[in-house]
């Protein structure tokens, strides 16, 4: 993902540029969420790249969602 900002930034894309940083600020807000609700680390036998994955996609497919609900909206 920082390549694609890196990308965004240099050719002056605003769009892409802010949908990328609030991805990015996304993910963070629910790793801080795990991290509270994060009983025992060790009950967990996924890789920590699996959690990461898996976190990235539950993030942008509630993002896709709240789009998609909000078009309908209107």
């Amino acid at each position: 993902m920082m390549e694609d900002l890196k990308a965004a930034m240099k050719s002056g894309d605003k769009i892409k540029l802010s949908t990328i940083r609030m991805v990015q600020s996304a993910v963070k807000n629910k790793e801080i969420d795990e991290r509270v609700k994060a009983a025992d680390p060790n009950d967990d036998k996924r890789t920590e790249d699996q959690k990461a994955d898996e976190l990235i996609i539950s993030v942008l497919k509630t993002l896709v969602k709240q789009r998609k609900d909000s078009i309908e909206q209107l």
